[in-house]
């Protein structure tokens, strides 16, 4: 007996309608498989028809069915490589202003860290520090804020620690003098007394866009509790 296989046999050959009702299954196939378009033996160019019935050409349909996926594929790729780029500089930029915090030596050396050298680390235009009276000591460092006490709670709501904020025209409370440079920020809350007055960090840029609610938060968060223990 002859084991082998036979080509001609009926019990390997795969007839046409389990071809159509496996692409009817997966009509994804050869955008799977682009290569296998190569090898098909695809309709004409001739749309003519004897019985002058409509005729459909597949050639032109696959193609720009691939087309279309491709450019889809490709339009995915860009926007997760943008996203991937921009959340590894932010990260590297909180890193650098981590640091920059840590490094300072007084409370003084603090508030002039934040409001200056942050600006420049975190690419914002203008960074500020407000404390509520209730925290301050009795000569404010320069560059500090005063604002008073319920501030925080009054921006950021009773539970919640960050607040993004886009299309605004920037509150001089807050920022002072810089407040007609900024059109979104993002609000930080800083525990400064347990259970009492409060602090505030606060990012303006003067794109309306730059912050903006559901951006992730969790970076300029941490650089916050870092503030905090600072």
């Amino acid at each position: 007996m002859n084991d082998a296989p036979s080509n001609s046999s009926h019990g390997s050959d795969i007839s046409d309608r389990q071809v159509l009702d496996f692409l009817r299954r997966r009509p994804d196939f050869l955008t799977h498989h682009p290569d296998l378009l190569a090898a098909l033996a695809v309709p004409g160019r001739d749309l003519s028809a004897a019985d002058g019935a409509p005729v459909v050409d597949l050639q032109k349909v696959m193609l720009d069915r691939l087309r279309g996926e491709i450019g889809r594929l490709h339009d995915s790729q860009g926007e997760l490589l943008a996203t991937t780029r921009n959340n590894v500089q932010t990260q590297t930029r909180v890193h650098a202003a981590v640091l920059s915090l840590l490094r300072a030596h007084s409370l003084a050396h603090l508030a002039e860290t934040v409001t200056t050298d942050l600006a420049v680390l975190m690419d914002v235009d203008v960074v500020a520090l407000c404390l509520e009276a209730g925290t301050m000591p009795r000569v404010p460092p320069e560059g500090v804020r005063v604002v008073p006490d319920g501030t925080v709670a009054e921006l950021l709501g009773a539970n919640n620690n960050v607040r993004l904020r886009e299309n605004i025209h920037g509150d001089k409370l807050i920022y002072g003098s810089g407040a007609g440079l900024v059109r979104s920020d993002a609000l930080l809350r800083l525990h400064i007394v347990p259970g009492g007055a409060q602090g505030l960090l606060a990012f303006g840029c003067r794109d309306h866009d730059y912050f903006q609610p559901g951006q992730a938060t969790e970076l300029v968060s941490f650089l916050a509790q870092v503030l905090e223990h600072s």
